[in-house]
């Protein structure tokens, strides 16, 4: 089986007019990987279902393909991160991983690390622990992306 991950995914008898005037919600599907070994991040175009147990075969990206070759990129590289559908104060995209920033407030002890936890994405405090829904927060507003744990995992040292 192959997934292609190029738009919004869903099936709606809604025209393309009625989405875009907000009578439909549809998430927006789509990934990025990050290479275990590198901290290289890639936006992901293809994922691959080839094997007997439905599992990831071959992950396409925009850079490096990992796939279950040895002489490849191995999938045991590869960490897959899912788009919330949510952006930033800046219109950056926000991937599970990614730390994020309330700059109502001058100390790092605010940053939250984006996780999905029981089928939703929570902010959880790198100080504390403490999660909170995404949806709960106002993600337009005040906070912005630093980073994430992959590539700046100065920024979660202390996460939970």
């Amino acid at each position: 089986y192959l997934v292609y991950l190029h738009g919004i995914l869903g099936i709606s008898s809604k025209t393309q007019e009625q989405r875009q005037q907000g009578d439909v919600t549809m998430r927006e599907i789509k990934y990025k990987a990050v290479n275990r070994k590198t901290g290289s991040i890639f936006q992901v175009q293809e994922l691959s279902f080839r094997n007997p147990d439905n599992s990831i075969d071959t992950c396409y990206t925009n850079g490096v393909d990992f796939t279950s070759d040895a002489e490849l990129a191995n999938l045991d590289d590869m960490i897959l991160l899912e788009y919330t559908n949510y952006r930033d104060s800046l219109g950056i995209e926000i991937y599970e991983g990614m730390v994020i920033y309330d700059t109502n407030f001058d100390t790092d002890g605010n940053n939250r690390v984006v996780i999905f936890e029981n089928g939703a994405f929570y902010g959880k405090f790198v100080r504390n622990g403490y999660s909170m829904l995404l949806s709960e927060l106002d993600l337009s507003g005040s906070w912005k992306v630093i980073g994430n744990i992959y590539t700046n995992p100065e920024l979660s040292s202390h996460y939970i």
